[in-house]
Order: C-alpha cells, then structure tokens, then sequence
C-alpha cells in the first residue's frame, strides 16, 4: 500500500490531518467538494465546532474561497449523469527502463527490485525488534544512496522511531542514551526539508511518549543529557505541520486512555504558555460517548478522556451504524484473525480422537484427510523450528556486506506454527490448478506460499491494533446511483482510509525474488516430512502391505510443448481431498464474507477485513501495478472503487432447498446435473488383439487410453471442485453473505471468492440466491418464466414462444419442483440442471401463491450480451449488419453471430469444395458454432492470428 502520506509529501502536496487537499483526497472527494487550498490557518484550528453529521472531522475545513475554476467543476460534476460525461481522464507513465538502466524518473515510478528488497528487509529486522540495528544500517545507507527518495516515506521513520523507544525502554534499557540520541537525530533530519518528509500525527504521538518517558520528572530522566524535544516545541512543529492535537492524542502510540489524558495535558499546558487557546476547543469524547468542547479555565489540565470512544469518533462519526449485528461481525473477524488457529485446533482434535480409539497410521486403512493434516503439521512445525534456527546461526556467519541477501528475517515473521498450516493449506488449496488435473505448477506453488506468509504478517499488524472499518447503514434511504447515495459512498471511504492509515503500522511490499526464497524454503521442508502410508495388496503373495511414501512429490510436464516443474499429490491424498471435508483448506480470502465488505480505499485496500487484494488482477507485473497505483493517486478510479462498493454490498443467500437436493446426489455418488461421479462410469477401452502387430491399431488404442486416463482425471478435478462449493454452501447455510470484487485488466468486475459466487458454473449460480427478496410484479413474473425457458435451452425463440414454452411444460415444472430425484426428471436435461431446478421451485411457489404478481422473490435472473465486444464495435461503426448479428437491432427472435459466421466460412467451403480443393474437401460440414465461438469472441480483444490458429488446433 502507498499510504496517503507518501503520496502527498513526496510530490509536495499540501496535506493535513484535518484539511485534506484535493489531489490527496483519497477519491471521490472531487464530485462534491472544490479543490482546495493549502490551509493557511493552524490545522486543529479547524476543530472550533462539533463535527457536522455528514462528514468525519477530518474532513471540516476552513472556511476559504475556492478559486473559480472550482466552482465550475462542482456545478458540473453534481450528479452521476453529469460525472458520466465528464472528459475521461487518463493516466500517463514513463516507459519502464530495462533492469540494467535507471533514471530518477523511471525509479519513482518503479522502484527497483534491490531497493525494494532492502526495504523488506528493514520492515522484517523491525518486527519485534529482530535485529533493529541492521534495519538502521540498511536504512542509513538508503538515505545516503537516495536522499529524498519517495520510497522512504514518513510510515517508515516513524517506525523507526518507534522501534528506538522500544529498544530504549524493554531490550536495550542500559543503553538507552545511545537510542534516545538516534530518536532525536531522526526527528530533526525528518524536520529537515531536503529529506523530503513531513512528520504525522504518530510522529508527534511517538515523540510525546519519548517525553513522557523521560522527562526530568520520570523516573527515567534523560532530558538532562539528551534534548528531547518538549511539548512546546512538539506542538509549535504540530501547527507548523497541520496536524491535529485529535488525531496526535488518539495515535495508536498511546495504548491506554492515561498515556493519551497525560499527552492532551502536557499540549493543554504548552498551549497556555503559547497563548493558543484554541488548543483547548478540540473536541473531547465523554465517557458515555457524547462530544463536547472543553473551554472551561478552570480543568486547564483536566481534561474529560476516553481512547476508545475518541478513536470511534474519528473513525466513524455520523456513519457509525452497523449493517449486521454485532455477533455476525464477530464471526467476520474471528473467520479471518484466527483461521490458522482454528484450523490447527479442528486438526489436532482429529489427531487426538484417533488416538484415544487407539486408531493409529498403521491401523487405519481409509485415514482422514484431517488427521494425515494434522500429522504433517506437528512434523513440520518441529523441522520448521530447527531449520529457522540453524538458519538464523549459519546467516550470523555471513559477511557484512550480504545482509539484504539474508532469509532469517522473514522467516522469523510469523510463528513456526502458523508457518505450517499456511504451507500445508496453500498446497492443498493449489491441488489442480493450473491446467495441471492432479498437482500445480512448481513455480506458482513458491509464489503463493510466499505471498500467504506476507498476507498473514500483514494481517497480524492489521489486528494488532484492532482496526474496524465504518460501514454504511443497513437501509438504502437513497439509491446508489444519485448525487446523494454517491455522497454517502465517498464519505465512507474517506473515513475508512483515514482511520486505515493512522492505524495500520507500516509494512513494506515484498518483491517476487523474496516470496519465492520464503516459498522454496517452506516447502522444501513440508515434502521432506509430509508422509502418508499407503496400503495394498502383493499380486505375488497375495499378502497386505504397507508403505510409507512421501505425500507430495517433485516432478515435470509438458505443457503445450514446454516442460514445466510441478509438484504433485501422493494418489492417496488426491483421492482423499475428492470425498473429505475441506474447510481445513480453505483461508477466508477464497469465501464469501458474513459482514459488507471493507470499502475500496486504494489499490490493495478493500475487500476483507485484514487480507489485502489488489483491485485489479493482474499477473505480477511491475508496470500494471505501477499504473494502477498511480491512477488511484490522481483520483481516476473513483467511479471504479464506488462501483466495487456497490457490487460488494450486495447481499446474498445459499438456497437451501438446491443445497439439500445437491447433497443428497453427491452422497449418491452417482452422475447427475453435471455431478461428477464419485468412480469414474465411462468404460476403459479394450485392447485390441492386433496391439503387437498392427501399428494402427495400437496407435489408435493408445490415443484412446490417454484421453480415458485425461477423462478420468479430470472428473477426479472436478469432483474436487464440487466438494469446495458443497462445503462452503454447508457453512453459510441460514447466513447473509457478501461478495467482494475486484477487475480484471479489461476493467470487468469479477467476485473475489473463487469457488463460490454468483458468475461461476450451473451449480454455483443455483445454490445463491439474493439475501432481499422483492415483489414480482407482472413484468417479473414473466421474466421469471422467460429465464426458466433460457436455461432449460429453449433460448431461440421469440420472448412469447419461451413463455408459452413454460406453459406447454407446467407438469414437468411441477414434477420437477415436488420430486426432483424420484419424478419424471425433466430439469434433468436441461442445459443448467440445477438452476432450472431452482427456476422450478421459484416459479412453483409463485403460481401456487394468493397473488403472483406480489410474491416475493429473490432468485437471480442472470442476462448477458451477445458477444460484448462485437456490440461495441457494431454500435461505435454505426453497423447495421453487424447490430442485426449482436442483437443489438429489433427482432422478433435472438440472432448468434457465431452461427453467422460458422455458416459464411461453411458457404466458402463450399464454393472451394466445387473447385476441388483438398483441404476445402476435408473440412466439409465440420465448422461448427463452437468451432468458431472463442476466435470470434476474442478477435476484438486484440488475439494473434497464433493465439487463435492454437484455438484450433487443441480445441
């Protein structure tokens, strides 16, 4: 993350804690407000009345006339229509330089691997003071190296500083001196205007903490040896800085409410002496969460003090409704702060079960997935904890000049426990993916552990100071897309980032080098001591056996023609993960969330609570993160962020009818409504009695048998896949639920949870429903019957034909809905079984209600455009032709430009076919629509003639 700050003070924005200017608003504060001046009066002057209800108090400002050019800008821009035809903005970078070339331009856009990586390294040596010393020297030769630069911003001195006091006051108290003279030297150099960085409110918080610590009246005194700066000059730097007295004493510094009363006392009294009496009007938080003004001389020192409800003020405010009940929150926090813990505690009750039934590996022939998981991480979490250490003794070996190269910091992050469990789930969580049917890529393997293990370092900072998130009210009370419901977004987000930034510590992005070294070593240990033992029979002897063999294994593939490292599963795990529970497997960020989500902030804040996602996808390039980052600096994703919101706040259910016919048919183990089977039913083929003496023969045998054994791999896939879906449906049966999202490149908007959600496959879409229910109305009822016609693929014909489609087939919609596994089965052949299923229900219900058109329904009516691409283009050219294709023309029934074509490259054949052409000849009556569907589909997404010849040729 790029916090707001960085932003600011390196391209020299005037920027406040109270008075945000426009460019450092983050988004969409330019709809509604007048780009701003730099506040010329004193920032916490600005807290001379109680906070307006409709926005947190770091957003009041001054009263100031804008410039004209503004008032334009507001008038213009007031609602959504009027925003959609603003001029699009765009954002514009330098062209990245090739890692062997530089340029102080090319470097704070993209700032190079090296430095990154070192300034991972500061960020680990600091956690928990791991080595602070070596974070000093790193960050001193940085300074050196690149004076000013961007990268250091004031999040990192302040962690500095912080880690100083720390190392002053708890692990290095006899040399206290000596880390107080670095405090005051980085405070100083941080008031130095050629180093380019402006202190915040924590630095103010952390240097009040010093003084209260070891002023001449502590019982530390060091004052007398050090100058330590004294609340006066701490608050005549605070005006100069426009930071707020609020947000200094609120800091997450002051852990409880009388290290922040004593703060606000010693600024109340430097006030006096000042002659600020303004000071005195910020406004206090009463015990019973009432803000008042304290302007009364006599408490000059005592001030009425309460931490927690100041920090929910700030955060909060007006916007300080909860969208669920509390404990629905809690289940949110708890299901992402503690998912290793849990895990790790269901793992180890399965172990322990087994053994009090004395039911051992060698004993246990059908073992569960659980207790081999459980197995692995007790033994990995021992090797775990022998390797850090001789890796943290053979690194001491290391000479000076290789310790940004060093491992042992990052790997000292996080407890070897959770080490282990993130390790093992990542893996199992990766288990077919890739295009691979039993495994993954080796590569793809390192980068997500290692990205789960910084995921989780950053998570814990996030909950170690107990960050909430303000959410918006529960009841709509104006629609999104209005200047009002517009409003109410912006401002949550503005105090949601606020609140963000001032709470989370800072943490440094780690390069691809980093998480794979983090990776390699992590999994390298799991498949030296993750054992399974498996068991059979001798065809010799006829005796059982039993062997101990590695669960995971190390090996290559060739996919299309490039050979490719993979990690593969022990046959037995991989037939274990098709049929067993999997929640041990799954990490919240793959599931949909109990509360609405966090609201879209910048680039990688929004979504989850604490684990951070990028708002868009993109495959680890620097120059797409680059650009996203900085068009989310200039405010030119505004609109998108708003957007993500909306579709994120959407609520949904899972349709416990459907589930429970879905469960029923897998415990069948039986294929049905696109149900794999739990054995694979397709017949192997034989091999023919010429297999030694007819090439042909045996070469036509041999291409049947790989595609039986790609066939029945990937029906085992896919029976994984199912299981995934089944379970988290099982545990979100009764609840609400939400669906963070996130774009890809293309800017379309897709879920964040991968297995589950409203765009995935047939039984994903028939096992949610919406979580509010509307009317059907006349319209709706009809549509109802419309999209029961669709899915059942009488998709062709005219609107009215489908509903009479639906009419002509009441029987079969009722036999469906009342006996869908013992009826006629009809919604069996339908296109989506299990959509039709629920279509089935829904409509049943309806006809069968007082009043259809009042029924209350809640069942989604998916709509989608006829080759989106190809409409754009037909519409922008003004194409009639073309528009008649995309249905983007008035007909009586749907046109399929797929078949269009199919049919115009079939009518050339033929014409070659009549002079005889050979190939032509060949591929007579073979074109058919799939033939032609992905190459059309893509042509207007920029596909290479090589891209689509390699559709055909393994499509």
């Amino acid at each position: 993350m790029i916090p707001l700050a960085r932003r600011s003070t390196s391209r020299k924005l005037g920027t406040t804690l109270v008075s945000y200017t426009r460019q450092s608003l983050p988004r969409p504060a330019r709809f509604y407000s007048a780009p701003t001046k730099k506040a010329q009066a004193p920032a916490v002057a600005a807290a001379n009345s109680v906070p307006s209800p409709e926005y947190p108090a770091f957003l009041n400002q001054p009263d100031h006339q804008p410039p004209p050019q503004s008032l334009a800008f507001e008038s213009s821009y007031q609602d959504m229509e009027s925003f959609l035809r603003r001029r699009n903005p765009y954002t514009i970078l330098p062209t990245p330089l090739p890692d062997d070339d530089s340029s102080p331009l090319n470097d704070f856009y993209f700032t190079p691997s090296p430095t990154q990586d070192q300034i991972a390294v500061i960020d680990a040596c600091l956690h928990n003071l791991y080595d602070v010393p070596r974070a000093q020297e790193i960050f001193q030769t940085l300074r050196q190296e690149k004076p000013g630069d961007p990268i250091l911003s004031v999040r990192l001195y302040n962690s500095l500083l912080a880690a100083y006091v720390e190392m002053a006051t708890t692990k290095e108290t006899s040399r206290a001196t000596y880390w107080m003279e670095n405090v005051v030297a980085l405070y100083e150099s941080m008031e130095n205007p050629a180093n380019k960085v402006v202190p915040n409110a924590n630095t103010f918080a952390i240097m009040l903490s010093v003084w209260q610590r070891f002023n001449p009246n502590s019982e530390t005194p060091l004052s007398a040896v050090i100058e330590i700066p004294e609340p006066k000059a701490l608050l005549r730097d605070m005006v100069d800085c426009n930071v707020s007295v609020a947000h200094v004493v609120a800091d997450r510094t002051f852990t409880t409410s009388d290290q922040a009363s004593y703060a606000m006392r010693d600024l109340s009294k430097a006030a006096v002496e000042l002659n600020m009496s303004w000071i005195k009007k910020e406004p206090v938080v009463n015990e019973d969460g009432t803000v008042t003004l304290e302007t009364e001389q006599e408490n000059e020192y005592e001030v009425p003090f309460n931490l927690a409800n100041l920090r929910k003020h700030l955060a909060q405010v007006a916007m300080a409704r909860r969208v669920l009940p509390d404990d629905t929150s809690a289940r949110q926090k708890l299901l992402e702060e503690s998912v290793y813990d849990v895990a790790a505690a269901r793992l180890k009750h399965q172990g322990k079960l087994f053994e009090e039934l004395g039911i051992t590996d060698k004993g246990l022939k059908g073992q569960d997935l659980r207790t081999w998981m459980w197995n692995w991480h007790v033994s990995l979490e021992a090797r775990l904890k022998a390797e850090v250490a001789n890796l943290i003794k053979e690194e001491s070996k290391l000479a000076e000049g290789k310790i940004h190269t060093r491992l042992s910091p990052f790997m000292t992050l996080i407890k070897p426990e959770k080490l282990s469990l993130i390790t093992i789930l990542e893996i199992m969580h990766l288990q077919s993916s890739g295009g691979l049917a039993e495994g993954m890529k080796t590569t793809r393997a390192l980068l997500s552990v290692g990205k789960a293990v910084e995921t989780e370092y950053k998570a814990e900072m996030c909950k170690k100071n107990h960050i909430t998130v303000p959410v918006a009210s529960a009841t709509r009370e104006q629609g999104f897309f209005t200047h009002l419901g517009y409003r109410a977004l912006h401002a949550r987000r503005v105090a949601a980032a606020k609140y963000m930034e001032d709470t989370e510590e800072w943490t440094a992005e780690w390069t691809q080098t980093v998480r794979v070294r983090v990776g390699s070593f992590l999994v390298d240990s799991l498949m030296d001591t993750a054992k399974v033992v498996r068991h059979g029979v001798d065809k010799t002897t006829g005796e059982e056996v039993t062997e101990e063999q590695p669960a995971f294994y190390h090996g290559y593939e060739y996919v299309r023609g490039t050979k490719l490292g993979v990690i593969k599963l022990n046959k037995v795990v991989s037939e274990r993960i098709a049929r067993d529970q999997l929640r041990e497997t799954l990490h919240p960020r793959h599931l949909p969330m109990l509360i609405k989500p966090k609201p879209w902030l910048s680039h990688d804040q929004g979504g989850y609570l604490y684990n951070k996602t990028a708002a868009m996808r993109y495959k680890d390039s620097q120059e797409q993160l680059s650009y996203l980052k900085e068009a989310s600096a200039l405010g030119n994703l505004e609109l998108v962020y708003a957007s993500l919101d909306v579709l994120g706040t959407t609520p949904w259910q899972i349709n416990r009818d459907i589930f429970n016919v879905v469960l029923e048919v897998w415990n069948l183990g039986k294929r049905l409504g696109k149900l794999p089977p739990a054995e694979f039913d397709e017949p192997e083929p034989e091999k023919p009695e010429a297999y030694d003496s007819d090439p042909k023969a045996r070469n036509i045998y041999l291409m049947r048998m790989k595609q039986y054994l790609n066939d029945k791999a990937n029906n085992h896939s896919d029976r994984c896949n199912v299981n995934y879906k089944i379970e988290i449906a099982r545990t979100f049966l009764g609840d609400t639920i939400y669906m963070p999202h996130n774009l890809d490149f293309r800017g379309r908007a897709y879920p964040i949870p991968p297995h589950l959600n409203h765009i995935g496959d047939d039984l994903s879409r028939g096992l949610l429903k919406f979580g509010e229910a509307k009317p059907l109305g006349e319209t709706g009822l009809r549509w109802l019957k419309i999209h029961l016609a669709n899915l059942y693929g009488y998709d062709k014909g005219t609107f009215e034909e489908r509903v009479q489609f639906v009419h002509d087939h009441l029987a079969d919609i009722y036999d469906s809905a009342d006996h869908p596994l013992d009826g006629q089965g009809w919604w069996q052949h339908a296109d989506d079984p299990w959509q039709c299923l629920a279509t089935c229900k829904e409509l049943k219900a309806a006809l069968e209600s007082s009043n259809p058109t009042t029924f209350l329904s809640n069942l989604p009516v998916h709509q989608d455009g006829t080759c989106n691409g190809l409409q754009h283009y037909a519409a922008l050219g003004g194409d009639a032709r073309g528009a008649r294709q995309v249905n983007l023309s008035v007909t009586d029934k749907p046109s399929d430009v797929y078949t269009y074509v199919a049919d115009m490259v079939q009518e050339e054949i033929k014409a070659d076919v009549a002079k005889g052409d050979k190939t032509a000849i060949l591929l007579d009556g073979k074109i058919a629509r799939k033939v032609v569907k992905q190459t059309v589909m893509t042509t207007v997404y920029g596909v290479t003639y090589i891209a689509a010849r390699r559709t055909f040729r393994f499509g």
